[in-house]
């Protein structure tokens, strides 16, 4: 049975039984926990015109009528879902490209061409997008490391010097260790380039060179699964400003 079926056979209802189908296609969880003898005494009829209703729609019975309807809402708040996600995720990528600043794309791009070595760092999902960021400049011949341990930190600032660039993903700008990274980095001369939401962040404040992703939420510490999306739009657009530089 499909909605196509359900409404041509609308026609067929009477002028009491369309207040019925109303009724129960208005309120499709609520009759879940109504019997047809419920349903017909709130709206006045009788319990044979509520079972009418249905078997003039073509179901077999009150039960499979009202079994269609609470599958047929779970699916359109299904697709609700999908919509609100997909225009979020729309909003993600028009605002990222708002508060990209092509110079500060450019600024980074050199800087990373420029260096000795190109330390990556980020953790949770934030680091999943630095990873792919490593891949990419090694694709472009450009000496990158993304450390993956946050307790190897330490290593980063031992061997890195002022020649070397760091650059810091976290969509909080205040996650803990990337926070300590680049204090000790920043100490020892190393340039920050750091890739956040667009917030008054720990990190940011801190960088040479910011990069901003749009994020509704930029909370991680109760919920690491918030979109990156912005993140991976900002590495990609990176990696083209080095290839423009590059003249590749």
């Amino acid at each position: 049975m499909t909605e196509r079926d359900v409404l041509q056979n609308y026609s067929k209802l009477t002028e009491i039984e369309k207040k019925i189908f109303h009724y129960i296609v208005e309120n499709p969880r609520q009759i879940q926990e109504q019997t047809a003898k419920e349903i017909a005494e709130r709206n006045f009829v009788s319990k044979t015109t509520v079972i009418n209703v249905a078997k003039k729609c073509g179901f077999q019975g009150f039960s499979d009528f009202k079994y269609y309807m609470l599958y047929h809402q779970q699916t359109l708040e299904q697709k609700n879902d999908f919509l609100i996600a997909s225009n979020q995720l729309k909003e993600e990528i028009e605002r990222t490209f708002f508060l990209t600043d092509e110079k500060a794309l450019t600024e980074a791009g050199e800087s990373i061409l420029q260096s000795r070595l190109v330390y990556i760092f980020g953790l949770g999902l934030s680091g999943q997008i630095a990873s792919i960021f490593e891949n990419l400049l090694l694709k472009l011949g450009v000496k990158a490391l993304f450390v993956r341990d946050s307790n190897n930190i330490e290593m980063i600032t031992a061997s890195g010097n002022k020649e070397d660039v760091v650059v810091l993903f976290s969509l909080s700008g205040n996650t803990g260790k990337t926070v300590e990274l680049a204090k000790k980095a920043k100490i020892k001369g190393m340039k920050l380039i750091s890739i956040t939401a667009f917030t008054d962040n720990a990190i940011q404040s801190m960088a040479d060179i910011r990069l901003y992703s749009y994020a509704g939420v930029a909370d991680t510490k109760t919920n690491d699964t918030i979109s990156r999306l912005g993140m991976h739009l900002i590495i990609c657009l990176l990696t083209e400003k080095i290839k423009e530089i590059k003249n590749i």
